[in-house]
């Protein structure tokens, strides 16, 4: 018995993975563990038979993590989400607002307050930029890199990475060949506002015109619009009919 805490205490079996006030859920009937870190709890514990590990349901009753384990360099937990293919490291809880902080599978990316759509069923994420929120987050399987569906819900970014240089966030678009840098929230306009590969050109009010397809942009001049923006292989340079 553990005297201080009062409920049993476990060691998994992972050797390495302590639980830390077991007890049983009379409504669920499973049991219910808050592991190593206290303000985490896990609820429905389970064997996944087919992998070995532990699978456990987390503080969202709709997320369930897959082979949990303990990372011997860093110390905190390493859990693999619902996605297969992706793996967060450095679990913890943000205690301003109580939900779930990941650490991604890029190193120095971070992603606050994540949750369940209820409508698509998949993860969503807001992102180190406090006001950008990433809804359907997935792995693109020939890249190996994270693929994101913005804030705006047709806008589909590809191979996100963090710019060692600037510290921000890298999205090739959903046009391949268009590479945007540094991108941040205008908190005047609210839309993204996005820094094109060309160092000095900005865009604001990035969204997508329904009719055409393509990219709309705004440009650094607020009255020009440029549609349809993709790339000049080429040349190298952007292309766009202009309204």
């Amino acid at each position: 018995m553990d005297t201080q805490a009062g409920p049993l205490m476990f060691t998994s079996v992972l050797s390495t993975l302590i639980f830390i006030h077991v007890w049983m859920d009379t409504k669920t009937c499973p049991l219910v563990f808050t592991n190593v870190l206290p303000a985490l709890i896990f609820y429905h514990v389970c064997i996944d038979t087919q992998a070995g590990p532990l699978v456990f349901t987390s503080v969202l009753p709709g997320l369930i993590f897959y082979y949990v384990w303990m990372d011997t360099q860093v110390g905190p937990l390493v859990f693999t989400s619902v996605l297969s293919a992706l793996i967060f490291y450095h679990v913890w809880i943000d205690t301003q607002t109580g939900r779930l902080v990941f650490t991604s599978v890029l190193s120095t990316l971070i992603f606050y307050h994540v949750w369940i759509d209820t409508q698509t069923g998949r993860l969503v994420f807001t992102s180190v930029l406090s006001t950008l929120i990433f809804y359907h987050v997935w792995m693109d399987t020939q890249t190996g890199r994270l693929v994101f569906t913005s804030v705006l819900p047709v806008l589909i970014f590809y191979h996100v990475w963090m710019d060692t240089q600037t510290g921000r966030l890298v999205f090739t678009s959903v046009l391949p060949v268009l590479i945007f840098y540094h991108v941040w929230m205008d908190t005047y306009t609210c839309p993204i506002v996005f820094t094109s590969v060309l160092t000095t050109l900005i865009f604001y009010h990035v969204w997508m015109d329904t009719q055409a397809g393509p990219l709309v942009f705004t440009s650094v001049r607020p009255a020009l619009i440029f549609y349809h923006v993709w790339m000049d292989t080429q040349a190298g340079s952007l292309l766009s009919c202009q309204h």
